[in-house]
C-alpha cells in the first residue's frame, strides 16, 4: 500500500513541512539516501521509514510487507499466540510458537523478533524458566538492531519495540539487576509520555510499563514509591479503558499497602480482586494468588483459595546459531512481493466474497480491482476499512497517514472517553470541524464523524436520530441491507452497538434483543482474529444480557454468563461487572443456592469497588437488601 510511491511520498511530505532534503534526513540517514529513494534507485528500510515519520509526528506509518503467503500466515499465527498470552492461556500459545520456530521464522527479521518477544512473555508468565534462558531470549530481541535498551531515546520506537523494551526491563528484574531494571523502566515511561504514538496504544503501553516499574520498586523495598506508581497505573487503566494490566497493578498496590502498614486496605483489595477474577478469569486469578502468596508479610490477608495446578514448563529447543546469524544480517527490501493487494485478494477469496461485496459502501469495484492488482494505493482509512471487513484488526497494521488524520483519531478517542465517563460538559459540538467540505468528500471519514457526533449528546432520543442518519449514510438503507454484505468494519459495527445502547436506555428491550441476536448471528460467521472477535462480541453480549434480564428471561442470562469462555482477555472490568450484576439477580429468580448468588453478587460488588464506582455499588447493595433481603460486603 503506497510502497511503490515512497519516493513521491517523501517529496510531498518535505513540501508540506517546508523543509529541505538535508533537514528532512537530519539525525536519521544521509541526504544521499533520501535522494536515491526519491529517484527510485533504492528501497527504504523499515527502521529508517519509522524514524522519519515519528520525527514529524506521524505515528506507526507502515504496513508490513511480506515475502510470500507463508510469511503472512506466520504473522497471523503470531498475532493469535500473542492474544493467547494476553489471556493467560499459555497452553494454547505454546504450540503455535513451537510451530513458528520449526518453520525457521519464514526467513524474516520481523517474524523472528516478534517470535522472540512472544517466547519471552510466555517464559516470564509461566514462572518456570531459568535465568539464563530468560536473558538469552531477551538479548536476541536487540541483536544487530538500530534500537537497543541503551539508545532507544535517540530513535522513535514503534509500539512493538516498546513492548520489547518493557519485557527486557522485566527480564532484568527477573535476573535481580534491580538498579538497571528501574533505570530502564523509568526511561521507557519518560520516552513513552513524550512519544507521538496513537493515544490508545500509548496509554496501554504506559500502563504495562508502570506495572513493571511498580514490581521493580517493590522488589527494591521502595514501598511508598511502588504504591504511588501502581496507583498512577490503576488510574490510567480505569480512565482509558485499558484494563489488561489493571489486576496486577492492583495486586502490587495491595502488597505495597501491606508493607506500609495499611493491612485492612490491602486485604480488601486482594479479596475484591480475587472475588472478581475467580468466575471467568481463573488463570489470571491463579497468577494473582501466587504473586500475593510469594510477597505478603502476613498470610492472613490472602483470600481463601483452593490449590491451583502448577504452571506448565515450556522448554523451547535451542535455535540454530547459523540461522540466527543469517537472519540478523539480512535487510529485506521494503518492496516485498506479498503486499496489501495480495493480502486483500487472498482473504476475500478465502471468505467467498466477490469484489462487489467487499467494496460495497467503501469504494468502487473497479477501484478495489486496481488495489488488488497493485495498480492503486488506497488511503489509510480505506485500507483499514477493507482489512477490518475481512476480519483483520487494523492495529496489527499501520498506514501512511497525514497529520490531519492523526488529529482526527485523537479527537475521536477523547470523545469516546468523555462519553464513556459521562463527562458531557467536555463534549462540544464537533460537527463544524467534522463536516467541512473536505471531510464530506471522504465517505469513510464522514461515517466516523457521524458516529462521533452521535456520542456528543446525553439525550438518547437525539443520539438515536443521529445514529439513524449515520446508518443511512453508511448503508443507504437500514439494518436489513447488511445481510447482503459479507462483513462489517469496526466503525460500522459500532453504529449497531450504539443502537443497542439507545434501545435499552429507552426501555425498548425487545428491539435491542432482536438486533443483538442478528449481530451475534452475523458476526459468528466471520473469520475474525480472536482479539477482533471479542472486541465486537464483548459489548454485544453485555447489551444482549441487559435486554434478556429486563424481559425476564433469567435462564438465558444464567446460560450465557455460565458459558463465557474462561480464556477471555480482560479488556474492560465494567462489562463483566454488569454481567455479574444481572446474573446474581437471575440466579435469585431461578431459586439457585444463596452461596451461588452471593458468589456472583460479591464479584459484581468487588468490580464496582475496584473501578471506584461507589454510586453503582451503593445502588446494588440497596437493591439486593430491599428487594431480596441479601446483604453483601
Amino acid at each position: 500500500m503506497g510502497i511503490q510511491h515512497i519516493g513521491r511520498f517523501f517529496k510531498q511530505l518535505q513540501k508540506e513541512l517546508g523543509v529541505s532534503r538535508q533537514e528532512f534526513s537530519k539525525n536519521i540517514c544521509s541526504e544521499r539516501a533520501i535522494y536515491a529513494i526519491e529517484q527510485g534507485l533504492e528501497g527504504v528500510h523499515i527502521d529508517i521509514f519509522q524514524d522519519l515519520m515519528a520525527k514529524y509526528g506521524l505515528p506507526c506509518t507502515y504496513l508490513p510487507a511480506f515475502r510470500d503467503k507463508e510469511e503472512f500466515s506466520a504473522f497471523r499465527d503470531l498475532t493469535d499466540a500473542l492474544y493467547y498470552i494476553k489471556c493467560w492461556n499459555l497452553s494454547s500459545a505454546y504450540p503455535l510458537l513451537l510451530y513458528l520456530q520449526s518453520r525457521k521464522y519464514m526467513n524474516s527479521q520481523m517474524i523472528y523478533r516478534r517470535v522472540q518477544l512472544a517466547k519471552l512473555l510466555l517464559l516470564l508468565r509461566s514462572g518456570t524458566a531459568k535465568n539464563t534462558v530468560i536473558m538469552e531470549t531477551a538479548k536476541r530481541l536487540f541483536e544487530d538492531a538500530n534500537i537497543t535498551p541503551k539508545n532507544f531515546e535517540e530513535h522513535y520506537p514503534s509500539a512493538i519495540e516498546y513492548q520489547m523494551l518493557i519485557a527486557y526491563a522485566e527480564c532484568l528484574l527477573y535476573k535481580k539487576k534491580i538498579s538497571d531494571a528501574r533505570s530502564l523502566a523509568e526511561r521507557i515511561i519518560n520516552a513513552l509520555t513524550a512519544s507521538n504514538l496513537p493515544p490508545e496504544e500509548k496509554h496501554e503501553l504506559l500502563g504495562k510499563a508502570e506495572l513493571v516499574l511498580a514490581h521493580i520498586l517493590f522488589a527494591a523495598g521502595c514501598y511508598q514509591e511502588a504504591e504511588k506508581t501502581s496507583s498512577s497505573g490503576m488510574e490510567r487503566c480505569v480512565r482509558h479503558y485499558n484494563h489488561d494490566a489493571l489486576p496486577e497493578l492492583i495486586c502490587w498496590n495491595a502488597l505495597s499497602q501491606e508493607r506500609l502498614g495499611n493491612r485492612a486496605l490491602a486485604k480488601q483489595l486482594l479479596n475484591d480482586l480475587y472475588s472478581f477474577l475467580c468466575l471467568n478469569y481463573r488463570r489470571l486469578a491463579d497468577r494473582i494468588y501466587r504473586i500475593a502468596k510469594e510477597n505478603v508479610a502476613e498470610t492472613d490477608i490472602l483470600p481463601e483459595k483452593k490449590p491451583a495446578p502448577q504452571p506448565d514448563i515450556f522448554p523451547f529447543p535451542q535455535e540454530d546459531p547459523d540461522l540466527i546469524k543469517q537472519l540478523l544480517a539480512q535487510k529485506p527490501p521494503i518492496n516485498c512481493a506479498y503486499q496489501l493487494g495480495d493480502i486483500i485478494r487472498d482473504l476475500r477469496i478465502q471468505q467467498n466474497m466477490t469484489q462487489a461485496e467487499l467494496a460495497d459502501g467503501l469504494c468502487d469495484r473497479s477501484q478495489l480491482s486496481k488495489i488488488e492488482k497493485g495498480q492503486f494505493a488506497p488511503v489509510r482509512t480505506l485500507a483499514g476499512a477493507l482489512l477490518e471487513r475481512l476480519g483483520l484488526r487494523t492495529n496489527n497494521f499501520s498506514f501512511f497517514t497525514t497529520k490531519q488524520d492523526y488529529e482526527f483519531s485523537e479527537l475521536k478517542y477523547d470523545y469516546t472517553l468523555y462519553n464513556l465517563h459521562n463527562e458531557y460538559d467536555k463534549l462540544s459540538e464537533p460537527e463544524d470541524f467534522l463536516r467541512s467540505e473536505e471531510e464530506k468528500s471522504n465517505r469513510l471519514m464522514r461515517q466516523s464523524a457521524l458516529l462521533l457526533c452521535a456520542s456528543a449528546t446525553r439525550d438518547r432520543k437525539a443520539q438515536l436520530a443521529r445514529l439513524e442518519e449515520g446508518l443511512a449514510c453508511t448503508f443507504q438503507g437500514s439494518w436489513e441491507s447488511i445481510h447482503t454484505k459479507k462483513g462489517l468494519t469496526y466503525n460500522e459495527s459500532s453504529f449497531f452497538i450504539n443502537f443497542l445502547q439507545c434501545y435499552n436506555s429507552l426501555g425498548e428491550h425487545e428491539k435491542a434483543l432482536a438486533l443483538a441476536v442478528q449481530l451475534i448471528d452475523f458476526h459468528s460467521h466471520k473469520t475474525y482474529e480472536p482479539d477482533a472477535r471479542w472486541r465486537v462480541f464483548e459489548p454485544v453480549t453485555y447489551f444482549y444480557i441487559f435486554a434478556q434480564y429486563n424481559l425476564g428471561n433469567y435462564a438465558e442470562v444464567d446460560k450465557v454468563v455460565s458459558g463465557l469462555s474462561k480464556d477471555l482477555p480482560l479488556n474492560d472490568l465494567s462489562n463483566p461487572a454488569y454481567l455479574y450484576f444481572f446474573s446474581c439477580q437471575a440466579l435469585i429468580h431461578l431459586n439457585r443456592s444463596t452461596e451461588e448468588v452471593l458468589t456472583h453478587a460479591n464479584a459484581a460488588a468487588a468490580a464496582f469497588r475496584l473501578l471506584g464506582n461507589q454510586q453503582e455499588l451503593d445502588h446494588f447493595r440497596k437493591m439486593l437488601l430491599e428487594e431480596y433481603g441479601l446483604r453483601i460486603e
